[in-house]
């Protein structure tokens, strides 16, 4: 149900160079730290009067607990360095180097 759940990000279909021509098109995103599987909806209707007309297969997230974020910082003795990340799993923090 699209009217549960807010888009992450979206486009108009319009911005692919064959969609009207061929009705198939490409459109790109960018996806930053993103935990969560996702999928897409193809949309009729505009804004106003959304009707979702196809569902995209469900994008896994291979890595859920993958470190992201990674910030080196100096700590008040000339011999440390503070390192902190951002990650699912709080369990085992374990930095390897």
């Amino acid at each position: 149900d699209i009217t549960t759940s807010a888009p992450v990000k979206f486009s108009w279909a319009s911005r692919s160079n064959t969609h009207a021509s061929q009705g198939a098109g490409n459109l790109r995103f960018k996806l930053i730290n993103y935990r969560s599987d996702m999928q897409w909806a193809f949309l009729r209707g505009g804004v106003a009067a959304p009707v979702v007309v196809a569902w995209s297969g469900v994008m896994r997230q291979m890595w859920p607990n993958q470190p992201l974020q990674g910030h080196l910082a100096l700590t008040a003795s000339p011999t440390e360095m503070l390192i902190s990340w951002v990650t699912m799993n709080s369990s085992q923090p374990t930095v390897w180097w």
